[in-house]
């Protein structure tokens, strides 16, 4: 729980020989290939890095889970700067990730191969959405843009409430109107 393992991938998405497997396996994320070059740029397909070595700065190519799982920490943590959960971006992960091998889940990738912005746009497409009274308004939570909206659908209405987060982190809610001839 609140742990998830990562597999490592190619550029072709085609898992790697050195890649963790198993039945704890979550997702897999690119972590580079020494044995090809896939888009032949002269290059082995590993994932190139800054990184120091003999006491100065320079870019070199590496493989390993040790590639991957950055990738998927990092997808983790633009997905929760957007104000999403651990829990919800996993959900996400889980059902937008690039299903490799067999259908579903399997002991080589997990869920498949993590697809950022399909995770985006999955999360701000399921957006939570309560209706309160159909007739009469909903309410709409917008985590990534840290606001709750309230709707009103009677066109009689003379105002909406709108909430958003404050810098401190308490919401903060103004009346505004919601039908024009009210304003």
């Amino acid at each position: 729980e609140g742990v998830i393992a990562v597999g490592s991938v190619g550029l072709d998405n085609i898992v790697t020989g050195y890649s963790n497997k198993g039945p704890e396996l979550d997702f897999t994320a690119p972590g580079g290939d020494f044995n090809d070059d896939i888009n032949q740029d002269g290059y082995s397909d590993g994932v190139l890095q800054e990184t120091i070595s003999a006491g100065a700065f320079n870019y070199y190519f590496f493989e390993g889970t040790s590639m991957a799982t950055p990738h998927a920490a990092g997808a983790y943590a633009a997905l929760m700067s957007s104000g999403y959960t651990a829990s919800e971006i996993t959900d996400a992960f889980v059902n937008t990730s690039l299903d490799m091998g067999n259908s579903g889940w399997d002991k080589d990738y997990g869920f498949g191969v993590i697809q950022l912005k399909d995770a985006l746009d999955y999360l701000d497409a399921n957006a939570v959405i309560l209706p309160l009274d159909l007739d009469a308004f909903e309410v709409r939570y917008q985590p990534r843009h840290n606001k709750i909206e309230v709707h009103h659908y009677n066109p009689d209405a003379v105002s909406s409430i709108l909430c958003t987060t404050g810098a401190d982190g308490q919401y903060h809610c103004v009346e505004r109107p919601s039908n024009p001839n009210y304003a």
